[in-house]
Formats: structure tokens, sequence, C-alpha cells
């Protein structure tokens, strides 16, 4: 990939409340939930799969990113009970051919207003971002 964007992602990155690990086949069932959810999935959707084809295919396509050093969303876990919450992390997606890094989240809706605010999920992704080396 010379002529791309790579990275070199970690996981387990803490905050006080919430930690991140690399998504697994074995999250697809608990990503069902947020991939049911239509205000969830608004912009997201894949109209011609389930939510469970959905969940499916967005965490392959994810460990396909790990993959090739494209970075990725990782598992969002709540430190005091273990849950799996939503998923937050880097990514590269080419915009308009250029290859970008983005910043991406998604709560699984039970877990929305929740008090678990938006600064735990941007302290995770600035933390992501200073140990996160970019390659061109």
């Amino acid at each position: 990939m010379p002529d791309q964007l790579l990275m070199h992602y970690t996981d387990n990155l803490q905050s006080p409340r919430l930690t991140t690990r690399f998504v697994t086949l074995d999250d697809v069932a608990v990503w069902t939930e947020y991939c049911a959810d239509p205000i969830a999935t608004a912009f997201t959707a894949l109209p011609d799969k389930t939510p469970e084809q959905m969940a499916q295919f967005v965490i392959e396509a994810t460990l396909k990113r790990y993959a090739v050093g494209r970075g990725g969303l990782q598992a969002l876990i709540c430190r005091e009970t273990g849950a799996f919450i939503g998923q937050c992390g880097l990514f590269i997606q080419d915009v308009n051919s250029i290859p970008e890094t983005e910043v991406g989240y998604h709560l699984i809706p039970r877990y929305w207003g929740m008090a678990m605010p938006l600064k735990q999920l941007s302290c995770s992704a600035i933390t992501a971002l200073s140990s996160t080396h970019l390659i061109l």
C-alpha cells in the first residue's frame, strides 16, 4: 500500500469509565441490537440486509480494515459492568479518492442518555490519535 495512508493501531485504550478492544466475530450478536434500531442506523443502514446480516457485514469490514492497516472502530466497553456499549475509534476512509483519517463512534441505543458522555468518547479518541502512528 505505498500510495495509501497506513495506521499502526492499538487497543485497550482506557478512560476512567471505558476501555476499548478490537472487535471480533463474537461481537456480531451484540452489534445486531444496534443494527436493528432504525434511528441508530438512519444514515448507515444497508436496506438489502437483515440486522443480523448488517452486523456481520460491519464486523467483517472492520476486521478487514484492521488487517490492511486502515484502522477501524473498536468495541467500547464499560469498565464497571463489562458491557459492550458501542464502538469508537479511528479509521481511514477514501474521500474523493484521498485517504482521510476519521473519528467515528456509535452507541447501542439502550445506552443513549445514560451518563456515558461524549467527553469519555472524545478522551478515548484523542488518546487513540496521539498513540497511533500514521505512515505515508
